[in-house]
């Protein structure tokens, strides 16, 4: 099983409900669809924040609108991976940064950081 997988049966086992985003759905679509799904137990994969003057939205890998809470997995922290070089970080500073701004909670994990104790706390 995945670190992924896992956080999504940690957040399951504590009553969670973990849905996914159609694809292909515009800024309007989706704040739509969003508000139409938002409730304090769910997690939503791959939500987006969208930040002024930036093109593209950023993504978390999962978060909560209704709670404003975001949780991202920082992939390939012992393996050099993207979250980790140069310019990934300094654009996922970017991201946690603004996220805050706008009154997100943004919890971080890598694979080894005990992420399910943390979850369970939320």
């Amino acid at each position: 099983m995945t670190t992924s997988q896992q956080i999504e049966q940690v957040l399951m086992m504590n009553g969670f409900r973990v849905i996914s985003i159609p694809k292909g759905l515009n800024r309007k679509k989706y704040d739509e669809w969003l508000s139409d799904h938002s409730c304090f137990a769910t997690y939503v994969r791959e939500l987006r924040l969208y930040v002024p003057g930036h093109n593209k939205p950023f993504r978390f890998d999962w978060g909560n609108p209704y709670k404003k809470i975001a949780i991202e997995f920082e992939g390939g922290a012992y393996s050099g991976g993207g979250h980790v070089r140069g310019k990934k970080y300094t654009l996922d500073c970017l991201k946690y940064n603004e996220a805050q701004l706008q009154g997100w909670k943004v919890f971080r994990f890598t694979c080894r950081s005990g992420f399910t104790s943390i979850i369970e706390r939320i």
